[in-house]
């Protein structure tokens, strides 16, 4: 094979193994997200009104809320940097140990440096169990 051929061959090699390595880091970053499963099931007995529950879903901390009205989930990871806050009754608030973050009742940023709210995480009842995670239908406490 002529120089120019070999050239062309290497040069179409170089194209398709960098696609292959564009895919390939693409794919990464879109795997490093919160991975979830589709839904975490648990009797509605489990969790009376008034009370905050810490659970696993996907390997995220998250805490279910059980009002009045119905359910209400969020993410316990910090939108800073990833870490996980906590709920502090005395002060009403969800408190990020990190750089003292704030967070409202319902998640919303009061103070600090997180650039944005807990992350809401879709929460319903259904008959005598309360679902959580992805779905067709939100709480009536997180519908629009």
């Amino acid at each position: 094979m002529n120089s120019v051929g070999e050239h062309g061959s290497r040069r179409h090699a170089l194209r398709v193994l960098g696609r292959l390595t564009g895919a390939g880091v693409l794919g990464a970053l879109t795997s490093c997200g919160e991975a979830q499963p589709a839904e975490l099931r648990l009797p509605l007995s489990q969790v009376p009104v008034g009370a905050r529950q810490d659970l696993q879903l996907g390997g995220t901390p998250i805490e279910l809320l059980r009002t009045e009205a119905g359910v209400e989930a969020r993410s316990l990871l910090c939108p800073h940097m990833g870490c996980r806050v906590v709920w502090r009754d005395q002060e009403g608030e969800y408190f990020c140990p990190c750089h003292e973050g704030r967070f409202d009742p319902e998640g919303t940023v009061v103070s600090g440096p997180p650039p944005k709210p807990l992350r809401q995480i879709p929460a319903r009842i259904e008959g005598d169990q309360i679902v959580v995670g992805p779905g067709d239908r939100l709480s009536p406490a997180a519908s629009p």
